[in-house]
């Protein structure tokens, strides 16, 4: 279970004295609820125990507000639904949403190991697009991370590749069509030389 940022340790004066404990506070009231696990170093097994408890550590939503939001479900089932004419709405496109610090480090790691900054392209057949896959992540936060750190992509091996091997099939070809003129030359040279040689055993 992945720990919560709403999650942390603290010290609280209790029972005439200090004692160590864990503090989380809900993200939708702002509650907050403290356990006296002292010897409880592990951030995990925190938010793991709180979870048990009844809290929802996906959103860190404490149990009140869980059951609050479940009762209104329940009334929203039961109300009869009005018909409403829809009215059509132009489409906007979704924002990309905010990294964590999380994420920034992993694409941060992501870029080090898969773009050559000495060559301004990514190495291994990597992009943008391949390591926003990759990590889960809207790609155009790749984009932008990597253009802050590296500048523009300035070269693409694969595209430089692809026009190398197209500039020597052009050669190539070149190359046979003058062969080609050269054997059609020497093939009408020879055709009339035979006409001539016939004509003349035929007089």
């Amino acid at each position: 279970m992945k720990a919560s940022p709403n999650l942390h340790r603290d010290n609280q004066f209790s029972g005439n004295r200090w004692r160590k404990c864990w503090t989380i506070k809900c993200s939708e009231c702002g509650k907050e609820d403290t356990k006296f696990w002292v010897d409880l170093e592990d951030e995990q097994i925190a938010a793991k125990n709180f979870g048990n408890a009844g809290w929802d550590m996906r959103f860190t939503v404490c149990p009140a507000c869980i059951r609050k939001a479940r009762n209104k479900r329940l009334k929203a089932r039961q109300r009869k639904p009005k018909v409403v004419p829809m009215t059509p709405l132009k489409a906007v496109p979704d924002e990309p949403r905010k990294l964590t610090r999380d994420e920034r480090s992993k694409i941060r790691d992501a870029l080090e190991q898969r773009f050559d900054d000495a060559h301004g392209c990514y190495r291994d057949g990597y992009s943008d697009q391949k390591i926003g896959k990759d990590l889960n992540i809207p790609w155009s936060h790749v984009r932008d991370i990597r253009e802050a750190a590296f500048g523009a992509i300035e070269s693409d091996p694969v595209l430089d590749g692809l026009k190398s091997d197209l500039a020597q099939a052009i050669e190539m070809l070149e190359a046979h069509q003058k062969e080609g003129k050269s054997l059609r030359g020497l093939f009408d040279e020879l055709s009339k030389r035979i006409a001539d040689h016939d004509k003349r055993l035929r007089s």
